[in-house]
């Protein structure tokens, strides 16, 4: 046993122990849940499912239940979610309103576990053609989004392939990484590639190029003709992404097993209504869409 008075002496010290078991305890329960997250993303399957959210999530997030409910219910499919208030993030030095604040967190918070959620923000370029000024206003209001719902990057809109614009792009995305985060997912969607004309020095910046935005018709065709998605060292398919609007209700499987199998995309988007509706409401099948991806990757 101790003598009384060294238990004495001791008990400035039991009592500093005391007071940081509750903070250590905190910071060890923190850091098993970003382990996790981060073990849960090492998970993720290679082909992910980029989804243009061009739809206002109303009160209570109803309009977007069906996104906070698959998240969780897909762990190991990587959610892409462009979102879009107003063609962009709304006026320059603006804030998302309550809705899309709130439900913007409710997203992340629903991809927090298994690290499944990417959320970017979008904005236009006219093709090359919007004032440079204009692009780099919509990343400066992005930029001063609140950190609860901030965006991981941006999804440049409209954008183009040729030579001679690989420097503006270029420029924009160092602008997005420097002013938002030096590890923001940029997204370039030309919606199509020329083979030959188009080039691929847009790769060595973009996280992720869309080749291919158009109705499923047209997929079919551009798979099965000799003018496909550019395939060489320099054009990665890990790094291209197919949006896909005007098909079936239910996606092809052999559709499917093309984007994850053969042409192995980093992303897709499919879905039944036309180009005009396609991103403004969740597909008709969108569920199954989401079964497709995972049974064809698992």
């Amino acid at each position: 046993m101790f003598p009384a008075a060294s238990l004495v002496s001791m008990l400035p010290v039991i009592a500093i122990v005391i007071v940081f078991i509750p903070t250590f305890l905190a910071r060890l329960a923190g850091t098993l849940i970003v382990l996790n997250a981060c073990v849960g993303s090492l998970a993720l399957f290679p082909s992910a499912h980029i989804f243009p959210l061009y739809i206002y999530p109303g009160t209570g997030c109803l309009n977007w239940a069906p996104l906070l409910a698959a998240v969780p219910a897909y762990p190991d499919l990587q959610f892409i979610v462009v979102v879009n208030p107003a063609s962009g993030p709304g006026p320059a030095g603006s804030q998302p309103d309550a809705n899309y604040q709130n439900c913007i967190v409710q997203l992340r918070n629903a991809g927090d576990v298994n690290g499944n959620v990417k959320i970017i923000g979008y904005v236009a370029t006219g093709f090359g053609n919007r004032a440079p000024s204009a692009v780099t206003a919509d990343i400066d209001t992005y930029s001063g989004w609140a950190d609860a719902y901030y965006m991981e990057g941006i999804f440049f809109d409209e954008a183009v392939t040729d030579p001679n614009s690989v420097s503006k792009y270029q420029s924009y995305a160092s602008y997005v990484k420097t002013e938002l985060d030096p590890d923001a997912y940029i997204t370039l969607n030309p919606g199509t590639w020329a083979e030959g004309t188009s080039s691929p020095d847009y790769f060595s910046f973009a996280d992720l190029v869309v080749t291919f935005e158009d109705e499923y018709k047209n997929f079919v065709s551009l798979h099965n003709s000799t003018s496909r998605f550019p395939t060489g060292a320099s054009t990665p398919t890990s790094k291209q992404a197919a949006i896909i609007h005007t098909g079936p209700m239910t996606a092809p499987i052999g559709t499917v097993q093309t984007i994850t199998q053969t042409l192995r995309l980093g992303a897709s988007f499919y879905s039944d209504l036309p180009n005009t509706i396609a991103y403004n409401q969740f597909p008709t099948n969108w569920k199954g869409y989401l079964d497709e991806l995972v049974a064809t990757q698992a």
